[in-house]
């Protein structure tokens, strides 16, 4: 039952919903005012998921997992983001 206790960490949820944003961005790009907006969606899914991953394990908070796939959304937004500068820049 002190499971059911423990409280879900706000920065978690935050940083899987801004790595899931940066993804669906991702099928917008059409202009360079999104890729700048999937860039900062990207910085800060990965942030808050570092942020949340100290905090779940320092206050025995629930959401690192929660915490985790948000930085790695995050990460994978970056890439695709830098993988078209790349390819855009060779074309």
């Amino acid at each position: 039952m002190q499971y059911l206790k423990k409280k879900w960490s706000l920065f978690a949820i935050i940083s899987l919903a801004l790595g899931v944003l940066s993804l669906i961005v991702f099928f917008l790009i059409v202009h360079i005012a999104i890729l700048v907006i999937q860039i900062l969606l990207s910085i800060g899914a990965i942030v808050t998921g570092v942020y949340a991953m100290r905090v779940t394990r320092t206050f025995e908070l629930r959401g690192h997992y929660l915490a985790y796939a948000g930085t790695v959304c995050g990460a994978n937004g970056l890439f695709w983001v830098i993988i078209n500068l790349v390819s855009g820049v060779f074309r």
